[in-house]
């Protein structure tokens, strides 16, 4: 048989309420983080293509494909990687993906060539596609029941700040130059890795 101390009692019930509250709403703005990049990494490329085509000397079947990359690639992320959640656990895809943004948005700011760019931001897709499922089913299952449409909402509206957040960066950094392009597509590199170090902590 467990006893309770009445004088304690009252801290313990505190700091259940809390994580109640707080863990969710760290999940919301992590996922939410997740979203803001998505956004950012699937717009970013319309102002980067445009320097790009220059600098590969791109044809418009070539420029189509760089774009179109990232896209195909969320779409095969959301309908296969998705599903190595149930499998591995929802936590580690969480991590996972995150890690993948990082790697191949690095990648594709530092590719040589174009198969080299278009193959890097095929694989970006996949991140992207991934996390679409996995934290969007992690918000709907752990965000308070009265609060869950407006974690959800918030989670979309993320991903439209980010597009605009790509509009301002690109203008930013079109005065630089041909290889601004580089920049463009690595600065979202930044905040992907404080997502996944407070990913693997959560």
């Amino acid at each position: 048989m467990t006893f309770i101390n009445p004088k304690t009692a009252h801290i313990a019930a505190d700091s259940n309420t809390n994580n109640i509250h707080i863990r969710p709403l760290r999940l919301l703005l992590l996922s939410s983080a997740g979203m803001f990049l998505d956004g950012y990494s699937l717009t970013i490329i319309a102002f980067a293509i445009i320097l790009i085509d220059t600098y590969f000397h791109l044809s418009a079947s070539g420029s189509a494909l760089i774009i179109g990359s990232v896209i195909v690639g969320s779409i095969i992320g959301a309908v296969f990687i998705g599903k190595l959640g149930d499998l591995f656990g929802r936590k580690s895809v969480y991590i996972a993906n995150m890690a993948m943004f990082i790697v191949f948005g690095l990648l594709s700011a530092f590719s040589v060539n174009f198969l080299m760019l278009f193959l890097s931001r095929l694989v970006l897709g996949v991140a992207i596609g991934a996390d679409y499922p996995i934290s969007n089913s992690y918000i709907a299952e752990m965000a308070p029941e009265k609060l869950r449409g407006r974690y959800l909402a918030f989670a979309g509206l993320s991903f439209s700040i980010g597009s605009v957040f790509s509009s301002l960066i690109a203008a930013s950094l079109f005065p630089l130059g041909i290889n601004a392009w580089r920049f463009m597509l690595g600065i979202g590199v930044i905040p992907a890795v404080i997502v996944m170090i407070l990913r693997v902590s959560f």
